[in-house]
């Protein structure tokens, strides 16, 4: 199983008024995302509770390895295969999805400026734990400086909203 780590870090800006983020994942030794970019750390909270909605809601992609990259370039046609938290700056012109490919679930990732996405052995049950930890983490670092995002949370059953 592939090895998953975030670097996480938050700050408020220098008149006190905001609180910015900067994240990147490592997929053993593969970055994804632009850690240098600062996203507002509200913005970043409401990108991983939709992403945790749109894989909720989506239904499988089952590939072959015949025909993988054709395929792999139609999925990155389409917003909704793209598992990562979207719509916030680190993350730009990245694609990781959540794909089964010969019956085994994998991910597919291409960092930005790559020709050739690579498939990682990494489960969706997994890739999902990790990015709810990653999320914890960013809750917990903006409460630490005032901010509270814990309160987008469904409380009725702990799950994101």
């Amino acid at each position: 199983m592939t090895q998953l780590k975030a670097r996480i870090e938050t700050f408020r800006s220098a008149d006190g008024d905001s609180v910015f983020a900067q994240c990147c994942f490592t997929f053993e030794t593969l970055t994804v995302g632009d850690f240098d970019q600062l996203m507002v750390a509200g913005s970043l909270n409401v990108a991983f509770l939709d992403l945790f909605n749109r894989i909720k809601a989506k239904e499988p992609i089952h590939l072959t390895t015949k025909q993988l990259e054709d395929e792999l370039k139609a999925l990155e046609e389409d917003l909704q295969n793209y598992d990562l938290p979207t719509g916030v700056e680190s993350f730009d012109g990245e694609f990781v999805s959540l794909v089964i490919v010969d019956g085994n679930e994998r991910l597919a990732v291409r960092p930005w400026g790559e020709k050739k996405a690579m498939l990682m052995d990494i489960s969706q049950d997994n890739y999902m734990a990790f990015m709810y930890e990653t999320r914890e983490t960013l809750v917990e670092q903006c409460k630490k400086l005032g901010l509270a995002l814990d309160n987008q949370i469904n409380h009725h059953n702990k799950k994101p909203l």
